[in-house]
């Protein structure tokens, strides 16, 4: 089985090492677009075989996410023909089953040809020693389903895969068919110690563009020290073994729902492949009337469900950019408010400054009255 995997790469020398270590158990071939690297990333890329380094080239100057958009797009295309599935994906993405090519192996005998992941944010205090297999040895994440993304796709059945920004969705066109249940996560290996993490944050806030910033595209990579402590402890404080974690508890549900292989049709095909490779001639015997109708029966089941797929998805789409759109209104207002209050703050700190200098002029004052009463008993006195 081939497999080819494409990516863009910035300052990732400390992240290529476990990327490799994941990735080479099952990836035949890489393809790199490299964003301008200055810290050896280049150097380690250039000593694998089997990798190929090509330069970033921003489609958009004014934005590395409208150019990110741009190439994830158009570059797997190159491996129709030669590749059984592509991933597209980030050099902190790692995509985790315990078996992937057993797993892609059934999913071709099904007629599946696209396999999003259900996603996790991983955090880890310390950052790993460079030979560890981070999906063996750092699983604590939290679910993070804006993480859940379809990197895994046939490049020989989709015909456009039509990427959101930051691949958090996709909109694929061509012969679109997702498992009927769940059963790969990509793992988001980002927060990987808390002073690593943040400065890595800092890194990324410098290569996005007046476009990204204008529409807050990248916005975390923004987050002052104390909004990503509180976030840190956020994921924290909801992390889960994801290697044990049952995959049909992850709430939903999905954006991917509408391409969904259904339940029906699995069980038409796996049935099929069972009668078709059961070596007892009487068994065989028993099903030989019905067995020839099978591929039609999957065929018409899968044809009526393909029908209603675009469409439904579409709408799908549709939805869920009205919900991001509203997200983002809500998010503008929150920050119109922290604006405000922020202003309110300052001018309470001004006026609580202002009465710490009258509460000090009048403690003068009283001193002075203090000092002067004795004197003036004295003088009535006398």
């Amino acid at each position: 089985m081939e497999i080819d995997l494409y990516s863009i790469c910035w300052n990732d020398a400390h992240m290529l090492p476990f990327f490799f270590q994941h990735y080479d158990r099952f990836v035949s071939r890489y393809f790199f677009f490299d964003d301008g690297s200055d810290d050896g990333s280049l150097e380690l890329l250039r000593t694998r075989s089997n990798v190929e380094v090509q330069p970033f080239v921003r489609s958009d100057p004014a934005s590395f996410c409208v150019s990110e958009q741009s190439l994830s797009n158009q570059c797997w295309k190159r491996s129709r023909g030669s590749a059984d599935w592509v991933i597209v994906t980030d050099v902190d993405e790692h995509l985790f089953h315990v078996d992937l090519v057993g797993l892609l192996r059934r999913y071709v005998g099904l007629g599946i040809t696209f396999v999003p992941a259900l996603g996790f944010q991983m955090v880890s205090n310390e950052f790993p020693e460079r030979e560890e297999m981070l999906c063996n040895s750092r699983t604590s994440g939290a679910l993070w389903s804006i993480y859940s993304k379809a990197n895994l796709f046939n490049p020989n059945a989709i015909a456009e895969i039509n990427y959101s920004i930051g691949r958090h969705l996709a909109a694929p066109t061509g012969r679109i068919v997702a498992s009927a249940k769940d059963e790969l996560r990509l793992l988001h290996y980002k927060y990987l110690s808390f002073d690593g993490a943040y400065a890595r944050h800092q890194q990324l806030r410098q290569g996005l563009g007046p476009k990204d910033i204008e529409n807050a595209w990248g916005y975390q990579y923004s987050y002052s020290e104390e909004e990503f402590r509180a976030l840190w402890h956020l994921l924290a404080e909801n992390l889960v073994d994801v290697r044990t974690y049952n995959l049909a508890s992850y709430p939903g549900p999905c954006w991917w729902e509408p391409y969904r292989l259904q339940s029906n049709e699995v069980k038409l095909l796996e049935q099929y492949r069972l009668i078709d490779h059961k070596p007892a001639l009487q068994r065989r015997q028993q099903y030989r009337d019905y067995r020839p109708r099978l591929p039609e029966d999957v065929a018409r089941a899968s044809g009526e469900g393909r029908m209603l797929l675009l469409a439904d998805a579409q709408r799908h789409v549709t939805s869920f950019e009205t919900a991001r759109q509203q997200l983002q209104r809500e998010r503008d207002a929150l920050e119109q408010a922290i604006t405000g209050l922020r202003e309110e703050n300052q001018a309470l700190q001004a006026r609580t400054a202002c009465l710490e200098q009258e509460r000090g002029a009048l403690r003068g004052t009283i001193r002075d009255l203090q000092q002067e009463k004795p004197k003036s008993g004295k003088l009535r006195a006398g």
